[in-house]
């Protein structure tokens, strides 16, 4: 698959997460330790929006507990490659768009204390926000 235009980021973005949160039911990721920290790769296979569109050959545990506001553009080489490749191309008004988009993301998952419904509805007005389409489940 080939990116090459923002909204094609957002929609594989968009596409991943909402396959990868429908598939755990719209569960939070969050650490083992009873503290409740969202996690990228969570326990018993979970993660968060982001962490399904990072591929286990490319995680890293150093990234756990750092947002993507303040990872910023370190996130990037950890992404799947079609989204990786799009960030080497874009230009810099466009990546800084993505990473805001990739923030959103991660809020939609880290802000849904409860999981469940509140998730998924925050993911279906993104979903209307960006002008995407939901994905088959």
């Amino acid at each position: 698959m080939k990116i090459n235009t923002l909204q094609e980021a957002k929609q594989a973005v968009f596409n991943g997460a909402y396959k990868g949160l429908n598939y755990q039911k719209w569960k939070r990721s969050t650490s083992a330790d009873g503290l409740s920290r969202c996690q990228y790769n969570g326990p018993n296979g979970t993660h968060c929006g982001v962490g399904w569109l990072i591929p286990k050959d490319k995680y890293d545990e150093g990234i756990e507990d750092k947002g993507i506001s303040s990872l910023a553009e370190e996130i990037i080489p950890f992404l799947a490659d079609p989204l990786e490749n799009f960030c080497k191309k874009a230009n810099n008004a466009d990546v800084g768009k993505f990473l805001d988009f990739l923030v959103e993301i991660q809020e939609s998952h880290d802000e849904a204390s409860c999981g469940g419904k509140l998730m998924k509805n925050k993911f279906e007005q993104i979903a209307k926000n960006y002008g995407l389409t939901i994905p088959k489940v």
